[in-house]
């Protein structure tokens, strides 16, 4: 069966996910650098349904000592809907692939709180979805 995400074809019951959340950061954490007590993030997942989606996440973040929090969204990843011009875009893509070819888990780039207050949590989210607003 294939789906409609335009990052390749999926065995039936897989399809690749993009999640935008916010997670809060424990001591242990060793790659927060400006002491933010919160992360954001965004990443793209090869599962089954949003809910195995969402738990894949929460346990890979507790990897890194970091607990997930708040998720702003977790749909189906449609590369049409990405342009390639736009940098958080374009990496999209690349990690879109990474994800269907390692059939695993991939992260994007992780945002400081303190830089989420500089630019904006709105303006943030709509670079990966209008619909997480």
């Amino acid at each position: 069966m294939s789906n409609d995400s335009g990052a390749g074809s999926y065995p039936e019951g897989q399809a690749l996910y993009v999640v935008l959340f916010k997670c809060k950061v424990l001591p242990e954490c060793s790659f927060v650098m400006d002491d933010s007590a919160h992360l954001f993030g965004v990443c793209l997942v090869y599962e089954k349904s949003e809910t195995f989606a969402k738990e894949v996440v929460k346990a890979e973040l507790a990897n890194d000592h970091l607990v997930l929090g708040h998720v702003f969204l977790c749909s189906l990843f449609r590369s049409q809907e990405w342009r390639e011009d736009i940098p958080e875009h374009n990496e999209m893509l690349g990690l879109a692939e990474k994800a269907c070819r390692e059939r695993q888990l991939c992260f994007g780039t992780f945002i400081s709180e303190e830089i989420i207050a500089e630019q904006r949590l709105d303006a943030w989210l709509a670079l990966y979805s209008a619909d997480a607003l």
